[in-house]
């Protein structure tokens, strides 16, 4: 394992995977204050805590949660949303103009391989596996529904 990855049970950090018991946070110090701001705003704030319940002596602390927080922002409240959009256009397309790792047809942003994902599955139709074509024409069978024809891939 790479150093920083992970640590033992008293928190050292290892390199060893038979010692490892818990990730350590990407990005140093920073990332360990990312995680923190993350972990106050997407648990605590929201009434179930992860971190404290995951090492608390309670064994039901280290069952598995999900949590969720959607904060929603109107760029209208900090000035121009003109000039908000015209900064996050200009920040987009100075990213796109990075040089791509090795390997990489372009830099992407988050969002953007989902959404020519989207967008290609709405024009084209979505994929489905034979085996669950067969399954799903079954079981439309059964209630007497009669799915549309599927398209031939290319």
């Amino acid at each position: 394992m790479p150093e920083g990855a992970a640590a033992t049970a008293d928190g050292t950090p290892t390199t060893d995977p038979e010692l490892a018991v818990m990730p350590l946070p990407l990005g140093g110090a920073k990332g360990s204050g990312m995680s923190l701001a993350f972990e106050l705003l997407t648990s605590v704030l929201v009434g179930a805590p992860i971190f404290a319940a995951f090492h608390s002596d309670d064994p039901q602390g280290r069952e598995h949660r999900q949590n969720a927080l959607l904060i929603a922002l109107d760029p209208a409240a900090f000035g121009d949303p003109s000039a908000f959009t015209a900064a996050v256009d200009e920040t987009l397309a100075t990213l796109k103009q990075l040089p791509p790792a090795d390997d990489a047809e372009g830099v992407l942003y988050p969002g953007e391989r989902s959404a020519a994902v989207a967008e290609g599955r709405g024009a084209k139709g979505i994929p489905v596996a034979p085996k669950v074509w067969r399954e799903l024409t079954e079981a439309a069978g059964k209630f007497g529904l009669t799915p549309p024809e599927p398209v031939p891939t290319a």
